[in-house]
């Protein structure tokens, strides 16, 4: 038998892709866990993955079993918990650069231990941070970049706990203001605007740092934001280095950059290479089992894949399996 390898972001493969099973979406009617359910954590709600790689990335881990409370469990530690795709739970201490809030109804699947719960989604997560967990030090605070204000008017300002309007905007102006209102994010727009708030309203996305344009009015060696954009900053957070790509880039310049210089995969013994894949509609394109390795090569996925026909690597660090197709 030939065996086939291919990439999802490198989909490693072999035989044909049978049906696999997918997780019970959440009906209207079902009843949906509240942030009293889970004492200490506040619900955040329904959140994108980043721009380039995990919402969360401190730890993670999955179970066919997959409860809020077993992630809220594993995550123990960690200020923020996010449950995904039904089985996936994911921990860290700050939501990566272009993880934003969305629509509740994108997450849509139940948990698999607990169909009265609701786990998330293809590329979505239900967040959930701890009760008061503001950032540790309102002294230190770090810059996801140039943001768009919502594109639906009904969704107001991406942050909307607290506006000032200085002629002497900067953005420590900005943080001093917000860190005293215990707000752990803030963003500085039109020169002299400045917003406080404890989350991104729907529609804020990664913008260009070209965007973000105009000096600050009480310091011009200073960016504070543009026309319906703004600088925007976490207490707390402490932006990834890259060599490839700014933290002020979009979502698909940052892709883009990534794709590029990532070297291609060469196919172990017996595999052939069927190049980059999709997921599934619905559901993952491979979904005999899963394994996460911050190590991850493409050899360890074919050792991790005996038994299989296909196996792929996403995001640098997880293997998707498939069950074997009978020949």
């Amino acid at each position: 038998m030939q065996l086939t390898l291919v990439t999802l972001g490198g989909l490693l493969a072999a035989g044909i892709v049978s049906a696999a099973p997918q997780y019970q979406q959440s009906t209207s009617n079902v009843h949906r866990i509240t942030q009293r359910d889970l004492t200490g954590y506040d619900n955040l709600g329904c959140y994108t993955e980043a721009t380039s790689g995990r919402a969360l990335s401190g730890k993670s881990y999955s179970n066919d079993s997959m409860t809020l409370e077993l992630c809220q469990s594993t995550c123990q530690g960690f200020s923020y918990f996010g449950v995904e795709y039904g089985r996936e739970c994911y921990c860290g201490n700050n939501l990566n650069t272009g993880s934003v809030s969305t629509a509740s109804s994108d997450c849509n699947f139940a948990c698999p231990g607990n169909a009265t719960e609701t786990c998330g989604a293809g590329n979505r997560l239900n967040v959930y941070q701890t009760t008061g967990s503001g950032p540790a030090d309102f002294s230190k605070y770090g810059s996801h970049g140039c943001y768009t204000e919502p594109n639906n008017a009904q969704n107001g300002r991406a942050l909307m706990g607290k506006t000032t309007v200085s002629n002497n905007m900067t953005v420590e102006n900005c943080a001093d203001i917000c860190a005293a209102g215990q707000y752990s994010l803030f963003g500085v727009e039109y020169s002299s605007e400045c917003y406080c708030g404890n989350m991104l309203a729907v529609g804020s996305v990664a913008a260009p740092a070209s965007d973000c344009k105009y000096a600050c009015s009480g310091d011009k060696t200073e960016t504070c934001g543009g026309d319906w954009r703004f600088n925007y900053y976490e207490f707390g957070y402490t932006p990834a280095p890259s060599s490839t790509t700014s933290s002020a880039t979009s979502a698909t310049s940052s892709a883009t950059s990534t794709s590029s210089t990532a070297a291609s995969p060469t196919a172990p013994a017996g595999y052939t290479d069927a190049g980059c894949y999709t997921e599934a509609t619905g559901q993952r394109a491979l979904t005999g089992k899963s394994y996460f390795d911050d190590s991850m090569t493409v050899e360890k996925c074919a050792a991790a894949c005996t038994g299989y026909e296909w196996f792929g690597v996403e995001y640098g660090r997880e293997v998707l399996l498939l069950w074997q197709h009978n020949q």
